[in-house]
């Protein structure tokens, strides 16, 4: 399974990654490309409805052109999995995050209590940190690629925040068991103690969990995957628009 790093369109410093940048002209292409596999694979496991799909398939979504992108490919070159990661300037507010319409879509009581959290995350966060990271946008095609192909995008992301440092905040739904995968390997629930660690978001259709992370607090089953992906990333050249 071969990764490719792109960096983002807009509101990104470049000059605090240490890659080696390679100019397309095909950045559009890319994009539209990975907005309807994502729309494809969402729509299979019923996690969006047919309406969030325009009618070129893509589930369009303007936080990919402010975000880092990591994507699979086999070795014909197919796109096999992808997973975004946006990044916030220390200062960001809850409601600014991603993923506020999942907190929106909570019961006002419930609200309170996952905003509550997580600026008090972001809040300590900030006192150490530059930016924030929120990945998202996971999704796999399970039928045509290998078992591991979503384990290895979720490491490549955090080896990608591993290389900055920052922390990072994503919602994840238990599909597939990706809140237990991210849990697994070092990620910290919003409310580990509360009957509201996992709740139901009617738009995704899906049980969800908000999970924390800082990037150097990974399991020890994972860190050698971690710190490989984490050299081969350093060596790839990062396709910027």
């Amino acid at each position: 399974m071969n990764l490719t790093l792109v960096a983002p369109l807009e509101g990104q410093e470049m000059n605090v990654w240490p890659f080696t940048f390679k100019k397309t002209s095909e950045y559009e292409v890319i994009i539209a490309e990975l907005q309807r596999f994502r729309g494809r694979i969402y729509r299979q496991d019923n996690l969006i409805p047919a309406s969030a799909l325009d009618v070129t398939g893509r589930f369009y979504s303007p936080v990919d052109y402010r975000s880092w992108h990591i994507i699979a490919r086999n070795q014909e070159g197919e796109m096999r999995g992808v997973l975004r990661l946006a990044l916030h300037k220390r200062n960001i507010a809850v409601e600014e995050l991603h993923l506020y319409p999942v907190l929106e879509r909570m019961k006002p009581s419930h609200k309170k209590l996952h905003s509550d959290a997580l600026q008090a995350f972001i809040n300590q966060a900030a006192a150490n940190h530059a930016f924030i990271g929120e990945p998202g946008g996971w999704a796999v095609d399970t039928t045509r690629c290998v078992s591991n192909t979503g384990l290895f995008l979720v490491a490549s992301a955090w080896a990608l925040q591993q290389i900055v440092g920052w922390p990072a905040i994503a919602n994840a739904n238990v599909n597939h068991k990706a809140a237990d995968l991210l849990k697994l390997m070092g990620g910290i629930n919003n409310l580990p103690d509360s009957k509201l660690s996992r709740f139901y978001d009617p738009y995704y259709r899906s049980h969800v969990e908000i999970i924390l992370f800082s990037p150097q607090l990974v399991s020890p089953r994972f860190r050698k995957l971690i710190h490989t992906l984490k050299s081969r990333l350093l060596t790839k050249e990062v396709i910027m628009p």
